[in-house]
């Protein structure tokens, strides 16, 4: 059993010391600490170690955090890191390993962070922000480096030396009392500091379902604001957040709160970097592109809300684990965007992309696995309409197969897309929609139809040419023949599907 230590620290004088306000350390955390605080005494170094931020909060939350950010007063955080290796030598515990990762103002980055890993945890160690951004190396204090994060909650610090959680902001300790979201300045100077702190602030906000001040809202509709969210924030940046948002639990409210921002049209990127006269509209489509960015946002919306009611329902309900839920939210936000392409010129060549494929690649920066995904599931909407449209008149175990294999085990996200966009834009009802997807997931199981994307041909090319005489640009042809031979006739045998072919 783990032992827990707790430190029964006093908060700052102006506060008030309360059970809430405890913070327990882990074993671990008591070494890390006790090393820090014996190496400032050891070389008699003049600097105050703090952890700071995410640590303090998920532990004044009693929540498990393994990510130490320590703040230092007079010190660069490589200087110090330097210090430490040489007093963990003395000590002759495992050598530590400095990484430095350098600042980068232009894409508000503004701090050197040196990177070591110790007992197992990886501590980043930085100096203090100072009040304005520093063209170079400047120690800020407590205070500046506390007004200058993203939300007061994140504000907190612990002092290693003295056993106090220290608020500077004042307020963050009752904001995390109170469930309250809110910058430490006014939330316009704090966003146009480093504006990918939109993302974080709805991250954290639907990650403990905190409410969020008004004047967040007001601030993010800020042209200025956008324009620096658009100019100073990587891609990288927007999908590692958007990423971290989509694989918590409470990923509909972050999808909800990009909405309720309307933070949509500048996350989900579609006109920024794009000439309209570039994109071709499919007649089988809403125009989506040309539509104001508040439209684009209730398009959005209204797919969310759709999405809860399917995924509450059956049978997705009951598929929940084959469905991957961090992917449909990317595909919500990317579904208005489905059946416009994008006129690519290469070289002479000229070719249609979709474009959500397009924002998935350039805009999201999205991995190829997702990319591929998201084209089977959004961009290949219509091939998955036409099947469910099919099927009542069409049960077979062939017809149901092939589509299995056309898009593999992608298949229950698949519909539950199509499903969505048939009830949003009133092409069927609810409950019509709720009794194909029934039938459907009753004909996989009932035809033993899961995997058969993995299905092999009885016959392979060597055979083929041998049994048919066929030459080697054939073999596709006559290999999908077969596959669909084989789903209409589960049981049949290798010499029987080369009389099929030999018929």
């Amino acid at each position: 059993m783990t032992n827990i230590y707790r430190s029964q620290f006093k908060l700052s004088p102006e506060d008030l010391r309360t059970p809430e306000n405890m913070i327990i350390l882990n074993k671990t955390e008591e070494q890390i600490c006790q090393v820090l605080v014996n190496c400032v005494k050891h070389y008699k170094l003049n600097v105050v170690c703090r952890i700071a931020g995410g640590w303090v909060r998920d532990k004044l939350l009693d929540i498990s955090c393994d990510d130490i950010d320590v703040a230092l007063d007079t010190m660069t955080g490589e200087q110090f890191a330097k210090k430490l290796d040489s007093y963990v030598n003395e000590l002759k515990l495992p050598h530590i390993s400095i990484g430095v990762i350098g600042s980068n103002p232009d894409k508000s980055k503004h701090l050197e962070t040196a990177t070591v890993k110790l007992f197992g945890h990886q501590i980043d160690f930085v100096n203090l922000r100072s009040e304005k951004i520093p063209s170079h190396v400047t120690f800020g204090t407590p205070l500046e480096d506390a007004l200058r994060r993203d939300i007061t909650i994140n504000a907190l610090f612990f002092n290693i030396h003295t056993k106090i959680v220290e608020d500077f902001t004042k307020r963050g300790l009752e904001d995390l009392k109170n469930r309250i979201i809110r910058t430490p300045l006014p939330p316009k100077e704090t966003f146009l500091d480093d504006p990918l702190r939109i993302l974080r602030t709805i991250r954290f906000a639907s990650r403990f379902s905190y409410s969020i001040e008004k004047e967040i809202f007001e601030a993010v509709e800020d042209k200025s604001v956008i324009e620096a969210f658009h100019d100073k924030v990587s891609r990288e940046r927007v999908r590692t957040e958007l990423d971290k948002m989509f694989k918590h639990k409470n990923r509909t409210d972050s999808l909800n709160l990009i909405v309720k921002t309307k933070m949509c049209s500048n996350v989900f990127r579609w006109g920024c970097e794009l000439k309209l006269d570039s994109l071709v509209e499919d007649s089988n489509t809403f125009n989506a592109v040309d539509c104001p960015e508040e439209k684009f946002d209730c398009f959005v919306d209204l797919y969310l809300k759709n999405y809860k009611k399917f995924i509450d329902s059956q049978p997705f309900k009951q598929s929940i684990d084959s469905i991957d839920q961090r992917l449909c939210m990317y595909g919500l936000g990317l579904l208005p965007l489905h059946g416009y392409f994008v006129n690519n010129a290469s070289g002479k060549k000229r070719n249609e992309i979709p474009l959500v494929s397009f924002i998935a690649t350039h805009s999201l920066k999205a991995t190829n696995k997702d990319i591929k995904n998201l084209k089977v599931c959004v961009t290949g909407l219509l091939n998955t309409k036409s099947f469910m449209d099919n099927f009542p008149v069409q049960k077979s175990r062939k017809y149901v197969g092939l589509f299995l294999r056309s898009v593999g085990p992608l298949w229950p996200m698949c519909l539950l897309m199509a499903s969505i966009h048939e009830v949003s834009h009133s092409i069927k009802s609810f409950q019509e929609i709720v009794q194909i997807n029934k039938e459907i997931f009753r004909s996989v199981e009932l035809f033993n139809l899961d995997g058969c994307w993995d299905m092999r041909p009885l016959l392979n090319g060597h055979e083929l040419i041998d049994v048919l005489g066929i030459e080697k640009t054939q073999i596709s042809f006559y290999s999908n023949k077969m596959i669909e031979w084989q789903l209409g006739n589960p049981e049949g045998t290798k010499e029987q599907a080369q009389q099929f072919l030999l018929n």
